[in-house]
């Protein structure tokens, strides 16, 4: 193996925690500044993303928390213009809560030391996946990132795969997939011809990069 293509959100680190504290964070501000009840503000949000997806699909932008706000500002009836400072307020938060999986760090040293090329694989922007990995601290560990923003669609489209094995130089048997998504990250892979691995936030207190070779 010369490559390792994983997985960020819910692999690396716990996004649903992050996710939930940034929305009801972003909802009570919302609430205090507009004098609109928690339930009311939290049922335009949720509105507003189902319509966000249902108009986007699976790209980029379909997981927007800007676009989400613009939406649910003008669902309110207030200047959707505000929603850039909402925006960075509910990133600011989410930032807060991030924290590496414990194993995560030894794992992506492990791997570096072994001259294996590490690819992030990952759906949304690639501003905001970048700044994650960036206050992660584990930026000088990975070699590439292919977000679904400069593919055009989220995985498991083949695109990503694709993507990634271009930027790493490398063929499909010279690459493993490492995610917690068994759709997206596990069957898109294996689907594209790539040999996969699921984890979640318990296996990298015990996997082993040399495990790996072992479990394929």
């Amino acid at each position: 193996m010369k490559g390792l293509m994983i997985d960020l959100d819910n692999t690396l680190y716990g996004y649903e925690v992050c996710n939930k504290y940034a929305k009801l964070c972003l909802i009570k501000q919302l609430s205090k500044d507009l004098c609109i009840g928690l339930a009311n503000i939290e049922k335009a949000f949720d509105e507003s993303r189902k319509d966000v997806k249902n108009v986007l699909g699976n790209t980029a932008a379909g997981h927007s928390r800007l676009l989400y706000i613009q939406k649910t500002l003008e669902i309110l009836g207030i200047s959707s213009f505000k929603a850039v400072m909402y925006n960075e307020l509910f990133w600011k938060r989410y930032f807060e809560k991030m924290k590496l999986f414990g194993g995560v760090m030894k794992f992506l040293k492990n791997t570096n030391n072994l001259g294996i090329k590490i690819c992030i694989v990952t759906d949304l922007t690639a501003e905001i996946q970048m700044k994650k990995i960036i206050h992660l601290g584990i930026e000088n560990y990975i070699d590439f990132i292919v977000s679904s923003e400069e593919v055009g669609c989220d995985k498991p489209s083949s695109k990503m795969f694709q993507s990634a094995l271009e930027k790493m130089n490398m063929s499909k048997e010279d690459v493993i997939m490492v995610g917690d998504d068994e759709d997206k990250d596990i069957r898109g892979a294996e689907d594209f011809g790539i040999k996969a691995i699921y984890v979640n936030q318990y296996s990298f207190k015990s996997l082993d990069i040399t495990n790996i070779f072992l479990a394929l």
